[in-house]
């Protein structure tokens, strides 16, 4: 899209509806002021010269509009362009976050997978290593009980040992006191 008048310049194709009406509006302005223009050049011998005045300060008039658009038009079309140049850079500082975001969750999530996996092998050995405590336990158990029953026959042995001691030493003393009678009933015999 060509504008004419104070310096043409070349508009994107698509504009923010601002730049957008600004653009219309400058284009109506150019078609009146050429109408304007083609009406004076051709009634220029049926008009009168205040009719020319009239239509000639018309035409300023629409040209000092038309000025004022293009100003206008200017200025929208830096402060859009400043504004484009603020979106880049957020753009680009949205970018770099969600790089930073991205690489720090990427690391969390990775700390957080090797310490679950770390949790879960705990978890594995902590339930071996009390699998194996039972069974420890159960065998002391059993070891304890066999050292009970063992301490009982232990003790049965004992009693039974010290019963027989006593009886060989009841039968000893008493074998004795027969031989020595008997002894002495020989002896008795033997002198009379």
């Amino acid at each position: 899209i060509n504008m004419q008048g104070r310096g043409q310049a070349e508009l994107p194709l698509e504009l923010p509806p601002v730049l957008q009406q600004c653009n219309d509006l400058l284009n109506v302005q150019q078609q009146l002021c050429s109408r304007f223009h083609q009406q004076v050049l051709a009634h220029k011998s049926d008009v009168t010269h205040s009719s020319y005045q009239t239509v000639f300060r018309e035409l300023q008039d629409e040209k000092i509009e038309h000025a004022k658009t293009c100003s206008s038009l200017a200025a929208v079309r830096e402060r859009f362009q400043f504004a484009e140049r603020e979106v880049e850079i957020i753009k680009k500082q949205l970018d770099r976050e969600k790089a930073t975001f991205e690489k720090a969750f990427g690391l969390l999530r990775s700390k957080a997978l090797s310490d679950s996996t770390k949790a879960e092998d705990l978890v594995a050995r902590s339930t071996a290593l009390e699998a194996l405590c039972a069974q420890k336990d159960e065998e002391i158990a059993a070891k304890d009980k066999m050292i009970q029953e063992l301490q009982q026959k232990v003790k049965e042995l004992e009693l039974t040992h010290k019963q027989r001691l006593q009886e060989l030493t009841i039968r000893t003393q008493q074998e004795i006191y027969i031989a020595k009678k008997q002894a002495e009933n020989q002896l008795k015999k033997k002198r009379p």
